[in-house]
């Protein structure tokens, strides 16, 4: 095969990665709804049940929980991992606002210097953030301006197909943050995204994926399902260790860190990855 098929194969591959412009804006004009809805992110089973201030109360405890997991880990940082990042640009790349209801962390994040950056599919979502952001980062003195967060609205797995096409450079992430994302996906969006998340954990030892979500492991025989499905934590490691194994070399990938949380009927797990070294 010649050098110019090998490249057009491979461009081919990429994008059919992502997915389509149409069903993209599908997705967002559909998550501008639900980010509207003041029940939103409710389990259906019991939406009709609560009040609209119960539903918030309930989801900023979700969220609060979600991102004191996510401060655990950035408290973990050690000094090399200050020295490198002080050295070139470190990201921490959030999906997912939704309500901002977790993204009260930027100080942390800044405090072992990492730039926050948020990526969401609902404009609506993005809106809501960028003043949140703009406030935490503000409010820390003598704040450096090359750690300023950003806010980039956008399908995960289409970004990730095509980084260029949102300025993100994959290499610089070092903490990848999702809440209640693999939830909502698809079983072929969730095997991309976690493959494609993989290859970039295998990058460096230190590189992290915090995922907080509801899994099949500890919800056996749920049925108040709708919107969303559970993954089981085998399946996310499988498809973790096939991306992180995608040159050719074998990585298993693994839990370092984990918290579980009741949500109404659902547990919820915080679970921290990384590539195994031992």
């Amino acid at each position: 095969m010649s050098t110019n098929r090998i490249v057009l194969s491979l461009s081919l591959k990429t994008k059919q990665l992502g997915l389509s412009k149409s069903y993209q804006h599908r997705l967002s004009n559909d998550w501008d709804s639900r980010n509207a809805d003041p029940r939103a992110f409710i389990p259906s089973k019991v939406r009709a049940q609560i009040t609209a201030e119960v539903a918030e109360q309930s989801n900023r405890k979700l969220g609060g929980f979600a991102q004191d997991f996510l401060r655990a880990v950035l408290n973990n940082s050690t000094e090399d991992d200050l020295s490198r990042r002080e050295k070139s640009e470190r990201v921490i790349l959030a999906v997912g606002g939704g309500k901002g209801h977790d993204s009260e962390w930027v100080r942390e994040a800044y405090m072992v210097r990492l730039r926050t950056v948020w990526l969401d599919v609902s404009a609506v979502a993005c809106e809501n953030l960028i003043p949140k952001l703009k406030e935490q980062f503000e409010s820390i003195p003598g704040s450096d301006p090359r750690l300023r967060p950003s806010v980039k609205c956008a399908e995960l797995r289409s970004a990730l197909a095509n980084p260029d096409s949102v300025s993100l450079d994959v290499k610089s992430v070092e903490i990848w943050y999702m809440c209640r994302v693999v939830e909502i996906m698809s079983v072929r969006s969730v095997r991309v995204v976690l493959r494609q998340i993989g290859k970039c954990l295998a990058y460096s030892p230190s590189n992290r994926l915090v995922i907080v979500d509801a899994l099949s492991d500890h919800n056996i025989g749920y049925t108040g399902l709708k919107t969303s499905k559970l993954f089981s934590l085998k399946f996310l490691i499988l498809n973790l260790s096939i991306g992180a194994s995608s040159d050719g070399t074998r990585r298993e990938v693994e839990v370092c860190q984990e918290r579980t949380f009741t949500f109404f009927d659902k547990k919820f797990s915080a679970l921290a990855f990384k590539i195994r070294t031992s």
